[in-house]
């Protein structure tokens, strides 16, 4: 808050979400985080700063957009929602392909209903599709990109319309300032920050997997994608039945254990090693298990020597294990920060 005050005081003003960045004050998503704001213009009107005359829709909707938009890990979400706003075309699509082009973005099948669904509202899934209930930009009932009625009634208000494009701008300077350069094939950067939700939303699946059900990785077939999950240093409390051993064998290579009670001739292993070849696994990892639930993208990554049965710390409970080449070594002063306690 005071560093919020000073900036504030600085400026003469209430600052806008691109102040932040102009006056490399704080990062203003630490606002969309915070379970009592979820958006920088909640905080503004929660804290007396300023009054936004806005319906519990489009409070609802900003939260919304804040949330799987502002964040501006990838461009996709920004792009065709200004496309919409400024576009009479029905095919957005079309125009949406070439301005990811801009980006070096190729566009899938898979990412255009992964796009409608996220923006349609239709994405989220278990108790999470609870959470922005009555929300929805785009009509999940067309067969392309369409502002719903509810975002196109809301949108002729003025408030909520700058705020919506001022959104739309934070997202694309901060896609362009931290994950643009440096993205991979699959639209992740090195050593940048991701929740296994965003890594749902950027891997461009059609819908979200619950996390208890992706546990420590999971395979999947549509995107072609394997995303692969690590607690570099365990709770010593669990059961020694999940007391999975990962580490780094060194900068270039990870011993990673698949989950328990799996054998060489299981089902999803034999899927994993003959599907490794042709899918993109990807890796990422955290130093221990918090409260921020990001993980650090490592890279993609190629098995180097043939799984083996081990058994966990128990004596009893088998896994396999993988060792597996990182294309990318990791950088010294990341390595380091998950290595030592």
């Amino acid at each position: 808050m005071a560093q919020y005050e000073q900036l504030t005081q600085r400026l003469n003003r209430i600052p806008s979400l691109m102040d932040f960045e102009r006056e490399n004050a704080i990062d203003p998503t630490l606002f969309f985080a915070n379970k009592d704001y979820q958006s920088y213009h909640n905080f503004l009107e929660k804290e007396g700063f300023i009054h936004f005359d806005l319906t519990q829709r489009q409070w609802k909707t900003i939260k919304f957009l804040s949330r799987f938009m502002g964040y501006g890990k990838r461009p996709h979400e920004a792009l065709a929602i200004k496309i919409c706003l400024h576009n009479t075309t029905n095919d957005v699509f079309s125009t949406l392909t070439l301005r990811l082009q801009d980006y070096g973005v190729s566009l899938q099948p898979y990412d255009k209903l992964n796009i409608k669904n996220i923006l349609s509202n239709t994405w989220l899934t278990g108790t999470g599709r609870h959470s922005f209930q009555g929300v929805s930009v785009f009509d999940p009932n067309h067969e392309g990109l369409h502002l719903s009625s509810y975002f196109s009634e809301d949108i002729k208000n003025p408030i909520f319309k700058e705020i919506t494009l001022e959104l739309i701008e934070y997202s694309l300077y901060r896609y362009e300032q931290l994950y643009h350069q440096n993205k991979d094939r699959v639209g992740f950067t090195l050593y940048q920050s991701y929740s296994t939700k965003d890594v749902m939303q950027i891997a461009g699946w059609k819908e979200m997997i619950i996390e208890q059900n992706v546990g420590g990785y999971f395979i999947h077939h549509d995107t072609q994608t394997i995303p692969i999950f690590v607690n570099y240093h365990k709770d010593e409390s669990i059961a020694s039945s999940v007391q999975y051993h990962d580490h780094f064998a060194s900068r270039e290579t990870m011993i990673w254990i698949s989950k328990s009670k799996r054998r060489i001739q299981s089902k999803e292993i034999q899927s994993i090693i003959t599907l490794f070849p042709e899918y993109k696994v990807l890796l990422f990892v955290r130093k221990e298990v918090s409260d921020d639930k990001h993980y650090l993208y490592l890279g993609e990554v190629n098995m180097k020597d043939d799984p083996k049965e081990i058994v966990l710390k128990d004596g009893k409970t088998q896994a396999v294990e993988f060792t597996l080449g990182l294309n990318v070594p990791i950088r010294d002063d990341i390595y380091d920060y998950i290595v030592n306690k």
